[in-house]
């Protein structure tokens, strides 16, 4: 049980760094983190080549999963091994939604960038609907 009924859930990466808890394989550490995931919600995963064992659970409970280089994209720039400075801008790409020229997070790194594209990523079906829960949705997404 959470102690908050989330509105998105999010796994931004899919690692062993928690093996004595989540188990020794990717298979076992994605199927313990889909576990975040909610019936009919999103589920957002940030990873772009989750294990199976992600998908199939956010597939039984009817999860609204969306994978990183399957359902949307992430595009930092300039990229230029030339100059190797850091990217200054991205850009988000979905099926239905695209913002460009989006400011680099001042927290950098890649689990920050992580969960602002993922929270790119929730404000598309959050906003089809205005009702409470999702202009929270929203305004959690276009927020700081």
């Amino acid at each position: 049980m959470n102690l908050i009924d989330a509105d998105c859930s999010v796994v931004t990466s899919i690692g062993l760094d928690h093996a004595d808890f989540l188990g020794s394989t990717r298979d076992s550490v994605a199927f313990e983190k889909a576990h975040v995931y909610r019936s009919g919600r999103p589920a957002i995963c940030s990873d772009a080549s989750p294990p199976g064992t992600l998908s199939k659970y956010a597939t039984s409970i009817g999860a609204d999963l969306w994978i990183l280089g399957r359902d949307f994209e992430v595009i930092a720039w300039p990229q230029s091994a030339a100059t190797q400075q850091p990217p200054q801008q991205w850009t988000y790409r979905g099926p239905t939604i695209q913002r460009a020229s989006l400011p680099i997070p001042s927290l950098r790194g890649s689990t920050s960038c992580a969960m602002r594209r993922a929270r790119l990523r929730r404000w598309r079906p959050c906003s089809n609907n205005f009702q409470s829960a999702n202009r929270r949705c929203a305004r959690a997404c276009c927020g700081p």
